[in-house]
């Protein structure tokens, strides 16, 4: 686990999103670490430069960001939407491998807006739990926590963490389930972690912009916290 002394550095893409006015039927997504960007009834035809260009304004790393966007240029996009997401996701991700940057269809209505965007995350908050898909007990001494699909923001998701937590207390042991998981927020993180390391604060992780400011996220000790001698094992998948 990771201590005030173990620095762990992540380099993330701005915090913005983007909008576009709906032209015609159709519609995409692109997914990066904090950043939402919604390409709404665009031909096939000008995803691939649309998509370029918010890589090459907002990616963290700007010369990887000029690799991706020529993996993207003459890209012949035929198919279903769905096969369209998958191919455009593979070319951005064949250069470095950055499963935080993918497209995606859009299978509701996208936001257009930050307050329509503020309600989206909210009502997948309550549809997910906040990321907390089930709490319970393998046996009278033994929790399981699955976590995913992924966790909300932190104020969205707090109420539902403190619950889970709260049908955990007891336990001798505890199972966490990430296996289906596919990422949340650093500050959920840090939130879950302070029910978890202790009852002093533990340095997680830094998150640094395109610009080089940092971040620092932080447990902050739960006062029902896990006792320390209870001990944890994470499922996870490749």
């Amino acid at each position: 686990m990771p201590t005030a002394a173990q620095r762990d550095t992540a380099a993330v893409g701005e915090r913005s999103a983007h909008f576009l006015q709906p032209t015609g039927p159709g519609s995409f997504e692109l997914w990066s670490t904090g950043i939402a960007v919604a390409l709404l009834g665009m031909l096939h035809t000008g995803l691939n430069g649309r998509l370029a260009e918010i890589d090459r304004e907002q990616y963290v790393f700007p010369e990887m960001a000029e690799q991706i966007a020529d993996r993207l240029r003459g890209v012949r996009l035929e198919g279903m939407d769905d096969e369209i997401a998958g191919e455009l996701t593979a070319r951005m991700q064949s250069v470095n491998n950055d499963r935080h940057l993918r497209v995606r269809r859009a299978t509701a209505g996208v936001s257009d807006g930050s307050g329509d965007w503020e309600a989206h995350c909210a009502a997948e908050a309550i549809q997910n739990a906040g990321g907390m898909r089930s709490v319970g007990r393998l046996d009278s001494r033994t929790g399981l926590l699955e976590i995913a699909p992924y966790t909300s923001p932190v104020h969205m998701a707090e109420g539902h963490v403190a619950a889970a937590f709260a049908l955990l207390r007891g336990v001798e042991r505890l199972v966490i389930d990430v296996r289906e998981g596919r990422g949340g927020t650093p500050e959920t993180v840090a939130l879950i972690c302070g029910y978890l390391l202790g009852s002093r604060p533990i340095h997680l992780q830094d998150l640094i912009d395109r610009a080089g400011d940092a971040r620092q996220f932080w447990t902050s000790p739960a006062a029902a916290r896990l006792p320390d001698e209870v001990p944890i094992c994470v499922l996870t998948s490749a």
